[in-house]
């Protein structure tokens, strides 16, 4: 789990996001699969640009990655819209 996570935050880190960002970011992600948990990056990304992460284009292996860190931390995209669970992953991320 903390190594997926890793893995997670030093992609985004090489993006260019900084740490405050990054929590930001995935929480930005996972409203978009909230919105359709079938959405492809080409749509994702859209959406993320709609929201304002105009400097940054999200590749298919971080999209996954991020999926990976979702469900390694238990969370599925049904329970992504929960404020709780989003709440208590974000902060667990936060820790690395």
């Amino acid at each position: 789990m903390d190594r997926v996570n890793e893995v997670l935050i030093n992609r985004l880190k090489d993006k260019g996001l900084v740490p405050a960002e990054i929590t930001l970011f995935i929480r930005d992600v996972a409203r978009t699969f909230t919105e359709d948990s079938y959405t492809g990056l080409r749509k994702t990304n859209r959406r993320l640009h709609v929201l304002g992460w105009d400097t940054i284009d999200l590749d298919d292996h971080t999209m996954q990655v991020i999926i990976a860190s979702f469900e390694a931390e238990g969370l599925f995209i049904q329970q992504i819209n929960r404020p709780a669970s989003m709440k208590a992953y974000i902060k667990r991320i936060c820790r690395l």
